[in-house]
C-alpha cells in the first residue's frame, strides 16, 4: 500500500505536468496529447480524469515535473476501473503457493453444505452437516444418546429447537444411518468394478433426459454449420454481383437483410448447442472423476469422515414411525447428483 504522502507528491507531479500540457479546457472533453499519448477530460472545475491505451503485460511509470505546486489534485483524482468481463487473465503466469489439486479440494469442501462441526470430545462424525429432514428440509441435528445402543443419533433440528408442533423427530441411530450409507457405497464400488457399462449408466443417470438429445444436437449442429457457411458464400455472392451490377440496389439490400437475419438466428442456436455440449463434456468429466474415487475406497469397512465428503452430496430421512418400522433414506451422490439450491434447506 502506498505512503499517503509519497501519493500526495507523485500525484502532485502528474497533476502539473497534465495542466501544462492539456490548458484544462473549460467544457468536460477528451483531448488527445502527442506527449505520452495521454487522454485528459475535466471532470469538475477541480478534477480531471487522465487515461492512456496501455498494452497487456507491461508495467507504466508517470515521470514528470512540476511546473506549479498549486497543481496538485492529490484530492480530486477520478479513477475508472474495467469491468471484471474486460479484465485479462494469464492461467500459469506465476510458479503456484499450492497445488491446482489442493486448490480444488479446497473448492469443494467449501461448497460442501457440510462445515463439519466437532463435538466436545474434538470429533467430526462422517456424516455431519451432511443430513436432512425430508419433510421440513431442515438440516438433522446430531444429538449423543448414551443410554441407547448407538452413542449418536440424529434428529430433525427443527423439531429439536422448536418441538412436534413444527416438525416430527426423524431420529435416527447413528449406527443404522451410516451402516445403510456404507452398504450402499459398497454395492456402487461393486457395481463399477464388474458391470463394464457402469459409465455409459452413470452419465445417463447425471444428463437424465438431455442423453437423449445427445444426437440429436450433434446431427442439427452440424447442419447449422453447413448453413452458416453456405450463408457466408450466398452474402459474398450478392455483394459480387452488386458490384457488377447485375442485381438491383433494392433486391440486394432485401437478400442480405434476409441472409443476415438468418445467420444471427442460427448462430444464437448453434451458441446454445455448444453451451450444451460443453456440458456434456463437464459430465463426462464428473463422473470419470466419481468412479475413480469409488475405486479409490474398494474394501472399506468403515464410512469415514473422509470419504463422506469425497463421495457424498447430502442425505435426507425420512419420518420415524416407530421401532422396526421401515424407513426411506435418500442419498445424493457427488458429481451425479444434482446439488441443493440452499445449503440450509433439502426443500428450497
Amino acid at each position: 500500500m502506498f505512503d499517503p504522502e509519497f501519493q500526495r507528491k507523485a500525484l502532485s507531479l502528474v497533476m502539473g505536468f497534465i495542466m501544462q500540457f492539456s490548458k484544462t479546457p473549460a467544457e468536460p472533453e477528451v483531448q488527445e496529447l502527442s506527449v505520452n499519448d495521454l487522454n485528459v477530460s475535466t471532470i469538475s472545475g477541480s478534477c480531471l480524469k487522465v487515461a492512456w491505451n496501455g498494452e497487456p503485460d507491461r508495467d507504466y511509470y508517470v515521470s514528470c515535473t512540476a511546473h506549479d505546486e498549486d497543481y496538485a489534485y492529490a484530492d480530486n483524482i477520478y479513477f475508472e476501473f474495467k469491468d471484471q468481463s474486460e479484465w485479462v487473465i494469464v492461467e500459469n503466469n506465476h510458479e503456484p503457493i499450492i497445488s491446482r489439486e489442493l486448490w480444488d479440494k479446497v473448492q469443494e469442501v467449501n461448497a460442501s453444505v457440510s462445515r463439519g462441526r466437532c463435538t466436545t470430545e474434538r470429533v467430526t462424525h462422517s456424516l455431519s452437516g451432511l443430513c436432512y429432514c425430508d419433510e421440513c428440509g431442515a438440516k438433522m441435528k446430531m444429538q449423543k444418546t448414551p443410554y441407547n445402543k448407538s452413542p449418536y443419533s440424529y434428529r430433525c433440528g427443527m423439531h429439536v429447537r422448536y418441538g412436534k408442533g413444527y416438525c416430527s423427530s426423524h431420529n435416527i441411530k447413528g449406527t443404522i444411518l451410516e451402516g445403510a450409507i456404507l452398504q450402499d457405497i459398497k454395492r456402487q464400488i461393486d457395481f463399477v468394478m464388474n458391470d463394464s457399462e457402469a459409465r455409459a449408466k452413470y452419465i445417463a443417470r447425471k444428463r437424465g433426459n438431455i442423453a437423449v438429445k445427445s444426437a440429436e444436437d450433434s446431427k442439427r449442429k452440424r447442419e447449422i454449420e453447413k448453413r452458416i457457411d453456405d450463408l457466408g458464400k450466398l452474402i459474398r455472392k450478392v455483394y459480387e454481383d452488386r458490384v457488377l451490377g447485375n442485381l438491383p440496389d433494392k433486391t440486394c439490400a432485401e437478400l442480405l437483410a434476409d441472409y443476415q437475419q438468418e445467420k444471427e438466428t442460427l448462430q444464437a442456436e448453434l451458441d446454445e448447442l455448444l453451451k450444451r455440449s460443453e456440458t456434456m463434456a463437464q459430465d463426462e468429466a464428473d463422473v470419470d472423476e466419481y468412479i475413480r474415487r469409488l475405486k479409490s475406497y474398494a474394501g472399506v469397512d468403515t464410512l469415514t469422515r473422509q470419504m463422506a465428503m469425497d463421495l457424498l452430496e447430502y442425505v435426507t430421512v425420512d419420518r420415524y414411525e416407530g421401532e422396526g418400522k421401515p424407513r426411506s433414506i435418500h442419498i445424493y451422490y457427488k458429481l451425479i447428483d444434482k446439488p441443493l439450491c440452499d445449503k440450509n434447506n433439502a426443500l428450497a
